[in-house]
């Protein structure tokens, strides 16, 4: 977005565990919680300094989608 607030991370495909994200790690700024597109669950996350772990819901959902997270960053 223009404050610079919100990152998309997009996968290629469904994880078969969690998601690192290693540039997002605390060096990179604090996440302040993060989003999947598409579904009502929040997924589970933290940040540390290897990177932004995120533990998608159990189970793919029964649409072949990549999963993409709206990332929102402190200012």
């Amino acid at each position: 977005n223009k404050a610079g607030t919100v990152v998309y991370a997009i996968a290629l495909g469904w994880p078969q565990g969690e998601m690192v994200l290693t540039a997002l790690g605390t060096n990179a700024g604090r996440i302040d919680h993060v989003e999947l597109l598409g579904s009502h669950e929040r997924p589970k996350w933290r940040q540390t300094a290897t990177g932004l772990h995120v533990a998608l819901p159990e189970g793919k959902p029964d649409i072949d989608f990549a999963p993409a997270l709206k990332l929102y960053l402190t200012s």
